[in-house]
Protein backbone atom coordinates (compact mmCIF):
# COMPACT_ATOMS: atom_id res chain seq x y z
CA UNK A 1 0.00 0.00 0.00
CA UNK A 2 0.70 3.49 -0.66
CA UNK A 3 2.54 4.92 2.67
CA UNK A 4 0.52 7.98 3.05
CA UNK A 5 -2.20 6.92 5.36
CA UNK A 6 0.30 5.70 7.45
CA UNK A 7 3.10 8.59 7.91
CA UNK A 8 4.17 9.45 11.25
CA UNK A 9 2.66 5.98 12.49
CA UNK A 10 3.86 2.47 13.17
CA UNK A 11 0.96 1.22 11.17
CA UNK A 12 1.82 -0.73 7.98
CA UNK A 13 -1.59 -2.22 7.12
CA UNK A 14 -5.23 -1.18 7.48
CA UNK A 15 -5.81 -4.07 10.65
CA UNK A 16 -2.50 -1.83 12.55
CA UNK A 17 -3.86 1.32 11.43
CA UNK A 18 -7.27 1.18 13.12
CA UNK A 19 -5.82 0.13 16.34
CA UNK A 20 -3.54 2.36 16.33
CA UNK A 21 -5.92 5.39 15.23
CA UNK A 22 -8.92 3.87 17.03
CA UNK A 23 -12.11 2.92 14.18
CA UNK A 24 -13.24 6.69 13.32
CA UNK A 25 -9.93 8.43 12.50
CA UNK A 26 -8.82 5.27 10.46
CA UNK A 27 -11.77 5.48 8.60
CA UNK A 28 -11.43 9.24 7.65
CA UNK A 29 -7.33 9.04 7.07
CA UNK A 30 -8.58 5.77 4.38
CA UNK A 31 -11.58 7.68 2.77
CA UNK A 32 -9.07 10.32 1.88
CA UNK A 33 -6.66 7.73 0.60
CA UNK A 34 -9.38 6.02 -1.47
CA UNK A 35 -10.64 9.03 -2.77
CA UNK A 36 -7.04 9.59 -4.72
CA UNK A 37 -7.69 5.73 -6.36
CA UNK A 38 -7.99 5.69 -9.96
CA UNK A 39 -11.83 4.48 -11.19
CA UNK A 40 -13.85 3.39 -14.32
CA UNK A 41 -15.32 7.24 -14.23
CA UNK A 42 -11.64 8.41 -15.02
CA UNK A 43 -11.35 5.78 -17.78
CA UNK A 44 -14.59 6.67 -19.26
CA UNK A 45 -13.52 10.38 -19.32
CA UNK A 46 -9.98 9.42 -21.28
CA UNK A 47 -11.72 7.32 -23.56
CA UNK A 48 -14.64 10.32 -23.90
CA UNK A 49 -11.74 12.83 -24.51
CA UNK A 50 -10.69 10.74 -27.52
CA UNK A 51 -7.72 9.25 -25.38
CA UNK A 52 -7.19 5.61 -26.01
CA UNK A 53 -4.61 3.96 -24.17
CA UNK A 54 -3.94 0.77 -21.83
CA UNK A 55 -3.46 1.28 -17.79
CA UNK A 56 -1.11 -0.87 -16.01
CA UNK A 57 -1.71 -2.13 -12.71
CA UNK A 58 1.26 -2.84 -10.76
CA UNK A 59 0.53 -5.66 -7.78
CA UNK A 60 3.57 -6.19 -5.72
CA UNK A 61 5.00 -9.29 -5.62
CA UNK A 62 3.66 -10.71 -2.30
CA UNK A 63 -0.06 -10.06 -3.44
CA UNK A 64 0.82 -11.87 -7.33
CA UNK A 65 2.33 -14.73 -5.25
Amino acid sequence: MEAKPFEGLNAQDEYSLSQELGKDAAKTRLEEHWKSFFIEKDVEELKAAGINTYVHISIPCPIAS
